[in-house]
């Protein structure tokens, strides 16, 4: 990561800022934002390793990016894959998620089964993810929101 780039960002006040990390099968991108000051952002893009799971390459970027050693004020964690199902608001229970997600995909070692619920469009976005990237993760940042986008 080019470390010059980071200088307009504040490490001093990092609990303001809102970081987001967006995980794809092509590598990782880590981007900061200061939604009380214009003009402080960041932008880092990693590249994985393919002979190292999600979760050596998560701990490799953790140890090498200055950017991922603070805390923030939110933390929001956006996974790109193909592996999701929707279903309508009014017929999702909450221990129904794996039976509805594993009804549509078939099941995977070392999988965690998430879901945003999206009150607003009255569906819920039923997400598989590695359950030891999921862990490693929410061990760094506890309050991390989990979100799932439509592989593109």
């Amino acid at each position: 990561m080019p470390e010059g780039a980071i200088e307009n960002i504040d490490f001093t006040n990092t609990e303001q800022y809102t970081l987001s990390i967006r995980l794809s099968t092509d590598g990782f991108s880590f981007s900061v934002y200061n939604p009380l000051q214009e003009g402080e952002s960041f932008l880092s893009e990693w590249s994985i390793e393919t002979s190292l799971s999600l979760t050596a390459n998560l701990k490799r970027v953790f140890q090498e990016s200055e950017l991922l050693k603070h805390a923030y004020k939110r933390v929001n964690l956006i996974i790109t894959s193909k592996r999701f199902t929707t279903v309508p608001l009014e017929l999702f229970e909450d221990e129904q998620a794996e039976a509805f997600f594993y009804h549509n995909h078939t099941p995977k070692e070392n999988e965690v089964v998430l879901y945003n619920v999206l009150k607003k469009n009255n569906i819920v976005i039923i997400f598989g993810m590695d359950k030891s990237a999921h862990l490693f993760l929410t061990e760094q940042f506890p309050e991390v929101n989990s979100i799932r986008r439509p592989l593109r």
